[in-house]
């Protein structure tokens, strides 16, 4: 009699002991989803600012921090980033992916709120040119050149002549 008491002890033991590890399991994911959903982008945004803000201003000589010309020598001239360009390359399927950010040189640093209100429609631009090719064009380093050119009329129509100076990729991932 007393073997059938610690049979049936035993299981229930080990049942606590599965139902609390699957509670602490359970507690352990949910939390860390809320604060990846809730706390993470709010942690971003206080270390990196928002998307799409102006990045950098030069200073007002037109000159480089290090003393050097960028030989337009526009007063107030400024960085626009728009990150977090995630798309598929046409003819993947959905089998591979481009992540870039699109960094514009502009000419004056009141463009760079001008790209701001309408940082959508710069957007929509930038993943209409950029999602019409295909990954071997996308790959093509020596393409680079007449693909920045092609992501500059995209979007200068949005904006006077010579708002933008150049278009630089700071970051170009395809897998």
């Amino acid at each position: 009699m007393a073997d059938e008491k610690e049979k049936d002890a035993a299981p229930k033991r080990g049942g606590k002991k599965m139902i609390l590890a699957i509670v602490l399991l359970v507690g352990a994911v949910a939390g860390g989803g809320a604060g990846a959903v809730f706390a993470g982008p709010l942690l971003a945004e206080m270390i990196l600012g928002p998307a799409g803000a102006p990045v950098a201003e030069a200073q007002t000589s037109g000159e480089g921090e290090h003393g050097e010309s960028d030989g337009h020598g526009a007063v107030g001239a400024a960085t626009y980033l728009v990150d977090n360009l995630v798309l598929n390359p046409a003819g993947s399927n959905g089998t591979r992916f481009l992540m870039a950010t699109v960094a514009f040189d502009l000419e004056q640093a009141e463009a760079a709120a001008q790209m701001g209100a309408r940082d959508a429609q710069v957007r929509d631009a930038l993943l209409s040119v950029l999602g019409h090719k295909t990954v071997e064009q996308l790959t093509d380093i020596t393409a680079r050149d007449s693909l920045k050119s092609e992501l500059k009329d995209a979007v200068s129509g949005f904006f006077p002549e010579g708002t933008i100076r150049a278009i630089y990729l700071p970051q170009f991932v395809i897998q």
